[in-house]
């Protein structure tokens, strides 16, 4: 990962007159520096800082390094330049007052990246004088524009509106802080000119070189072996399956199929080590000895379009950027220094693409490759003749380096997935060596040879294949081993903070402070623990969290003796990400909730259980409640998967016939309402929804689903008034009765629905009906996550 990364000059040398100061050089504060750098980069950028005030850090920063160019000083100043940088990133606030509306029309504009695919559609970046920044995208083969092409299309306009979950943050917020604020989706676009510049020009020869490569590759190797070399080289992982994408996030080894530094290096190496062999042989280069300066530029442009090729991920472009400052730095006959290159050029890409400070592929490479690069500044190689000391030598460096790079990242993984590979350091042991020295390269080569002669590549492509087999098969391996990948508890920043640094004291420190940095770690660490467990115990109360999922619904119950209920679990609608993997699990692991007392599914519709599957993924279940109706359907999709996920983890599948009745759970009389005394399957899902009663003291609430009209009829004999009333159906026209409301009696209401709702949720009619009768309306659509705390005296707060 980190072989294309080379140093820089001092960062004194940045100022002008800073020779006359003395050598900066010392490799243990240059440790510290770079430390410093990663962590307040990719920390730092959550400071709510106005731009005035981060713009102000920049100059101090400067005037820092260059006035007192002393090891210490030149560490804080780089730190608060990161940190400054960071918090220019873009917007972290919602940019509209009130949930806009999708709308209907027709734009003109200018393509910036080219049409890729993703599944059954293809995706652009489009630059449109009215709008912005946008992302559009089209069915296969109805968008056929590249960069630079000017485009014409009839579209459906829908805002990036991120959901807000505090303490976690929606992914769509990347997008808001790259500048796009506009989702799009056309039938088919017209491409009307072409605007394209060197750089467009570039990228469509980039784009056609990928699809001459991935051509090559299908022709030479078997379908499978194809699939696998495109998603090694490329990072492109469509044509595999579930199951091997997942064996590789969970053994530790997903960065292998990433785009990152380790690519650019294998082009750098293999082209430099190419043009060098060819100008050593060209005699007026060899006799002014210019071979080595060839190989140092020459390889630059080729890498620079593999790129491209790439998709210009952060990581591999961090990765050309190092290997251009290595190559100007050597012309210019400076000694490149793996720490000082790191450094500023993790420094320039936040200053000049701040969004780029929350990019997990480039947060990664960084921390990767700075714990790599950390000690090869000052560890001098051993000089050993014998080859079975080298051989051993070499493979204790490597324990050595994938131990550090495991544990550099391992904050950052927890705070991201809280989940960390246990096998990841003796998988990458094998596999990284694996991927990087044998596979990558072969692929290439295959790749390249195909291009020119299928015949020649048929023996390239064969040993090609089983080294693909052979770094599968690992992963595939790893994953069966028992405890393979290990569940955390997901840190806070704070604590992963915490944790990075001592883990940066632990290794630069003398042993003698070792033990103290641990100490005052794991207590600040606990100390931070035990405050955010209190913060979110319900205190002996009832709380009610209604989880912003967008268009459907989510709803945690804090039971007054520290259990917990999640009754149903959002779902994508129109190919949104699945909030059950981005909503749900991610804040119960955040919020210290990892053990569900009941997840029940109301009713089988895709928007309330679509996230279940990733629910009795992540998190243990003690037993799943539904009303049975998905079974008397013979339903399969999400449905099937969320059962078989259920019956997978061990938790106890419980029907409408067999929870009809009172459940005592502590304090709390958990009742179920409906569909009593057993379900009928010809009933829509909707009217069959699992109704439940909470009663705490003199406080209640009902949660009745997406319960319709018929079906808030046939329940209104047994219906008492009620604290808190969960709105059914997001607040739709067709429920929420006059006749309902007036047996409730409800003191307070909340409406999970999206925004903007393509269903116009919640209704005006329904908001009108508790605005008459002064019933306070909760809304996730403008609110976000809502928590009302029941009182066992009947209040709520």
């Amino acid at each position: 990962m980190a072989a294309a990364v080379a140093a820089a000059g001092r960062p004194s040398e940045i100022c002008e007159g800073s020779a006359r100061h003395a050598p900066w050089s010392a490799p243990r504060t240059m440790r510290w520096m770079v430390a410093a750098t990663v962590a307040a980069w990719v920390l730092g950028s959550g400071l709510p800082l106005a731009g005035e005030v981060a713009a102000a850090g920049l100059l101090l920063s400067l005037a820092l390094v260059c006035l007192l160019p002393r090891a210490w000083t030149v560490s804080l100043g780089v730190l608060l330049a990161a940190m400054s940088a960071g918090a220019l990133r873009g917007p972290t606030e919602p940019w509209w007052t009130a949930p806009p509306k999708p709308v209907a029309l027709s734009i003109e504009g200018r393509v910036l990246r080219g049409c890729d695919g993703h599944g059954e559609f293809v995706r652009c970046v489009v630059a449109t004088e009215a709008m912005g920044t946008v992302s559009l995208r089209a069915p296969i083969g109805r968008c056929e524009a590249a960069p630079g092409d000017r485009i014409t299309a009839i579209v459906s306009a829908k805002p990036v509106v991120p959901w807000r979950n505090p303490p976690i943050e929606d992914p769509s917020m990347q997008s808001l802080r790259r500048g796009v604020a506009w989702r799009l989706e056309t039938a088919r676009c017209v491409v009307t000119g072409r605007e394209a510049g060197a750089l467009d020009l570039l990228r469509r020869e980039a784009r056609r070189a990928r699809r001459s490569v991935d051509s090559a590759l299908r022709r030479s190797l078997p379908a499978d072996g194809a699939a696998r070399a495109v998603a090694l080289l490329f990072g492109d992982e469509r044509g595999l399956d579930e199951a091997t994408v997942e064996a590789f996030r969970e053994t530790g080894l997903a960065h292998l199929l990433a785009v990152s530094g380790a690519h650019v290096a294998v082009v750098l190496r293999a082209t430099g080590a190419a043009v060098l062999w060819l100008c050593n042989r060209l005699r007026w280069l060899a006799a002014r000895g210019l071979g080595w300066r060839c190989a140092r530029v020459l390889p630059l442009p080729l890498a620079g379009f593999f790129v491209m090729m790439t998709g210009e991920s952060p990581a591999s472009v961090r990765a050309l950027v190092s290997g251009v400052a290595v190559a100007l730095l050597s012309l210019w006959g400076r000694r490149a220094r793996a720490l000082d290159v790191l450094a500023l050029t993790v420094l320039s890409m936040a200053l000049i693409e701040p969004a780029l400070t929350h990019d997990l592929g480039l947060q990664l490479s960084a921390v990767a490759t700075a714990a790599l690069v950390a000690r090869a500044d000052v560890e001098a190689a051993p000089k050993i003749t014998q080859w079975s000391k080298i051989a051993l030598a070499w493979v204790l460096g490597a324990l050595r380096a994938t131990v550090r790079v495991g544990l550099a990242v391992s904050p950052l993984l927890a705070l991201r997935f809280g989940r960390a590979p246990a096998l990841a350091t003796l998988a990458n042991l094998v596999a990284a060596p694996l991927a990087e020295l044998v596979a990558l390269p072969l692929s290439l080569v295959t790749a390249v040879v195909a291009m020119l002669s299928p015949t020649l590549a048929s023996p390239l492509a064969w040993v090609t294949g089983h080294s693909l087999s052979a770094l599968f098969s690992l992963a595939a391996w790893a994953q069966r081993v028992p405890l393979a990948s290990t569940a955390w508890t997901t840190p806070t920043a704070a604590q992963a903070a915490v944790a990075t640094a001592a883990l940066v004291a632990f290794a630069t420190l003398r042993w003698r402070a070792r033990a103290a940095v641990v100490v005052a770690a794991a207590a600040a660490i606990a100390s931070m623990e035990g405050r955010l467990r209190s913060e979110q115990s319900a205190h002996g109360e009832l709380r009610v969290t209604a989880l912003d999922v967008g268009q459907g619904d989510a709803i945690v119950v804090d039971l007054p003796d520290g259990r917990s209920m999640l009754i149903d679990a959002g779902g994508a609608l129109h190919g949104e990400a699945d909030p059950g993997a981005t909503v749900v699990v991610p804040w119960l692991r955040a919020t210290r909730r990892t053990e569900l007392a009941v997840v029940a599914l109301t009713h089988p519709h895709p928007d309330h259980g679509g996230g279940l599957r990733a629910v009795f993924e992540g998190v243990t279940v003690r037993e799943f409640w539904e009303t049975g109706q998905g079974g008397a359907l013979a339903m399969g999709g999400f449905y099937r998967e969320a059962v078989t996920a259920a019956q997978r983890r061990g938790a106890m599948r419980r029907e409408a016939a067999a929870l009809c009745g009172a459940h005592p759970m502590g304090a709390v009389t958990v009742t179920v309402l409906a569909p009593c005394p057993t379900m009928n399957p010809e009933v829509a899902p909707n009217d069959a929804s699992l109704v439940l009663r909470l009663d705490h003291g003199r406080a209640s609430a009902l949660l009745p689903g997406d319960l319709e009209a018929a079906g808030e009829r046939a329940l209104l004999s047994r219906l008492a008034p009620v604290t808190l009333l969960k709105v059914g159906h997001h607040g739709s026209r067709t429920s929420s009765t006059e006749a309902f409301l007036g047996a409730l009696r409800p003191q307070v209401a909340l409406v999970s629905s999206g925004h903007p709702s393509p269903f116009n949720h919640p209704h005006p009619v329904v908001v009108e009906r508790f605005a008459r009768r002064g019933v306070p309306l909760r809304r996730t659509d403008w609110e976000g996550m809502v928590a009302v705390t029941l009182r066992r005296d009947g209040g709520y707060e």
